[in-house]
């Protein structure tokens, strides 16, 4: 499987309230599928940019905004 390495100069990452994004950012966010974001949720959890307590408290709504929860 092909995989983006995302450049270090990113920086931390942080949770993103529902209310932050565009409509066409949430429309983004479902268009990428549930399977996609388990990827990146898993990759970033094990690279420790984020941790399994902050994927937990959002998760549902997460996948209730893709649409698979």
């Amino acid at each position: 499987m092909n995989h983006k390495k995302l450049p270090a100069s990113l920086g931390t990452y942080r949770i993103i309230r529902k209310s932050e994004l565009t409509p066409e950012q949430r429309n983004m966010l479902k268009a990428a599928g549930s399977q996609h974001i388990m990827e990146r949720l898993c990759a970033l959890i094990g690279d420790g940019k984020v941790s399994v307590s902050q994927v937990q408290e959002r998760y549902g709504a997460l996948m209730r905004e893709v649409g698979d929860a």
